[in-house]
């Protein structure tokens, strides 16, 4: 008879490091301490694990969505440039 426990899938959060947080976002350890400390920003809080920080993997996606999203969203209220006639493609 097969383990009933071993069917069923559990949903284990994932925590990424911080220095693997930084090379995403391509910032410094001091702009996340900043992102940290800014409220409005929503970023996704530490959590402390030993001596490490971590981010929720779930809670990052989020937020590069809402960035996506925002900078959509402006760059629909701005008209784009025209383009120049002339020489070129």
């Amino acid at each position: 008879m097969a383990n009933p426990n071993r069917s069923q899938r559990h949903d284990h959060e994932e925590f990424v490091p911080d220095p693997q947080v930084w090379r995403e976002f391509g910032v410094t350890r001091q702009t996340l301490n900043r992102w940290d400390q800014d409220n409005k920003l929503n970023f996704p809080p530490r959590v402390k694990i030993g001596a490490h920080n971590y981010r929720s993997r779930r809670q990052l996606e989020e937020f590069k969505a809402a960035l996506l999203r925002a900078a959509i969203a402006q760059a629909d209220r701005w008209p784009l440039p025209a383009r120049k006639r002339g020489r070129g493609p």
